[in-house]
């Protein structure tokens, strides 16, 4: 189904190979997680602290609150490097460092394609990054995670998806179909508040506002 819709996308040359390259970077991911997981047993039974996590819907202020919080010396925040993609444990220095050179020229060549798009999200390989806003998920992966739920009225939040959609995709498509986005990004944000108000009623102590 993927592979379909990819196929029918009005992408660009660029595009159509960073989707492949996502594609193939986050099934190889998934491929070497695995793996791990079946080499080192137990693994994942090992005593962590709790993670804290933010989470919201897109633009509700959640890249903001994320590294101000990483700026405490006594917590540590993942750049956007060492998680995209994650790496299993053990990796070689060699291919971290490698990956860490290829994300900063990725940030930096992003922000050369659209002057625009560091006013309204800016990211460099070195900062610290986030992108996750579904509670579901995140109450069956990590149970004890401390969790921070960014909010923002709609009004204001659903235009500013919709722009830097229109931004982060302005060389990767042929055309930008505005109405296109538009109806997408209501529906996203429209289905988003609804899981997670499903998710917060039958966890209803565990989010912090």
């Amino acid at each position: 189904m993927l592979l379909d819709d990819l196929r029918q996308a009005p992408l660009s040359p660029l595009g159509a190979r960073v989707a492949r390259d996502l594609v193939g970077t986050y099934l190889a991911m998934r491929r070497k997680t695995a793996e791990t997981i079946e080499r080192q047993t137990g693994l994942l039974d090992q005593s962590q602290h709790p993670p804290l996590i933010v989470l919201g819907l897109p633009r509700t202020g959640t890249t903001y609150l994320h590294r101000l919080l990483a700026e405490d010396p006594a917590h540590r925040a993942m750049a956007m490097w060492e998680w995209f993609p994650v790496r299993p444990v053990g990796t070689p220095a060699n291919e971290l460092q490698s990956q860490r050179r290829s994300v900063r020229v990725m940030a930096w060549l992003r922000s050369r394609m659209d002057r625009d798009i560091d006013r309204k999200h800016f990211i460099r390989g070195d900062l610290p990054e986030e992108c996750m806003w579904g509670l579901g998920v995140t109450f069956q992966s990590i149970p004890d995670a401390l969790l921070v739920h960014t909010h923002r009225d709609p009004l204001a939040c659903v235009p500013s998806m919709a722009s830097l959609t229109v931004s982060s995709q302005q060389v990767l498509v042929e055309t930008n179909n505005l109405e296109r986005v538009g109806r997408t990004t209501v529906d996203l944000a429209r289905v988003g508040l609804e899981r997670n108000a499903e998710d917060r009623a039958m966890h209803p102590d565990a989010v912090h506002d």
